[in-house]
């Protein structure tokens, strides 16, 4: 039988969203190179320390953000060579389209580029962190990770905290 997998988000992470959203939408519609320049450094800032969780947490946390590198890593790379035929490409195409003819000073092409290039990596990233803690809760055949849950030693769980 093979295992199913849930879509089951914590309010932690729901409202992480909310946030995401809410912070790429107030930077999209507010052309200013210092709140572009902070939004780009902080996305950067994210990705560090993604890297550095990874390399030092254990469990679940390395799990994702394992996940999320490679995710950032892989849309920040393939959207690069795939513009001009991608699914978010054509959204956000559809999206400047629209920001143009319904709102009275659209953002510049290289501002609204640079912004919804950062969203979709973030996006990919947080996508790909979620479902590698997924893929590593869910092992077809195989006993559960020792530090999944109520197995494992006391000295995994507390490092998994």
């Amino acid at each position: 039988m093979t295992p199913t997998l849930k879509a089951r988000f914590s309010l932690a992470q729901l409202l992480t969203l909310t946030a995401v959203v809410a912070v790429s939408c107030v930077v999209l519609m507010n052309e200013n190179e210092w709140l572009r320049a902070a939004y780009v450094t902080a996305s950067l800032g994210i990705l560090l320390n993604a890297l550095i969780a990874a390399i030092f947490s254990r469990g679940e946390r390395q799990a994702f953000f394992i996940g999320f590198l490679v995710g950032a890593v892989f849309c920040g790379t393939a959207g690069l060579y795939s513009a001009g035929f991608t699914l978010p490409y054509l959204l956000s195409v559809e999206l400047h389209k629209w920001l143009k003819q319904s709102v009275s000073h659209p953002p510049s092409d290289m501002h609204f580029a640079t912004v919804m290039g950062i969203s979709w990596i973030m996006a990919s990233a947080i996508a790909s962190g979620c479902l590698a803690c997924r893929w590593r809760a869910v092992r077809p055949g195989g006993p559960p990770p020792p530090d999944a849950g109520e197995g494992g030693s006391e000295k995994q769980q507390s490092m998994n905290r």
